[in-house]
């Protein structure tokens, strides 16, 4: 009888054989750096168009007022508050993440689903928020375009 080796057996020991490899690092760290670099690249089109927007405008709502606004409850004299309610509500999404990872490494599926389960409501909890915001920002003049 022969021994039957698959090919995914026979690309795992194989050699490269494609010359001498361009970095010398592992993949998980080069992508890393691609997730880093487009993330970078997100953020700093963000900005600029941020800007674009901020400079073509005669008028622009005054942060000192939009942040010191609850949408919804008040207008006035809260300042950051809500600010820091998204905030935290962000933090408590990633805790739940990695508390889902853990579980998950312990190989406990109830708990995965429960904490995954916490993260998406958090997720939906902030992306509120947000729509909070934007509703606010729009009434105070601001929008894309």
């Amino acid at each position: 009888m022969m021994d039957s080796i698959s090919q995914l057996d026979k690309v795992k020991t194989a050699p490269w054989s494609g010359g001498h490899s361009p970095w010398s690092v592992e993949y998980g760290k080069i992508m890393m750096w691609f997730f880093l670099l487009s993330d970078a690249f997100t953020f700093s089109s963000l900005l600029i168009y941020y800007g674009a927007q901020r400079f073509s405008k005669v008028t622009w709502p005054s942060p000192d007022l939009v942040f010191q606004s609850i949408p919804g409850i008040t207008n006035e004299g809260q300042p950051l508050v809500f600010v820091g309610i998204m905030t935290f509500i962000l933090i408590m999404s990633s805790v739940t993440m990695v508390l889902a990872v853990e579980a998950g490494h312990r190989m406990a599926k109830k708990q995965v689903i429960w904490w995954m389960v916490a993260t998406i409501i958090g997720g939906f909890m902030f992306l509120g928020c947000q729509a909070l915001e934007w509703s606010h920002l729009h009434h105070e003049g601001f929008w894309w375009g």
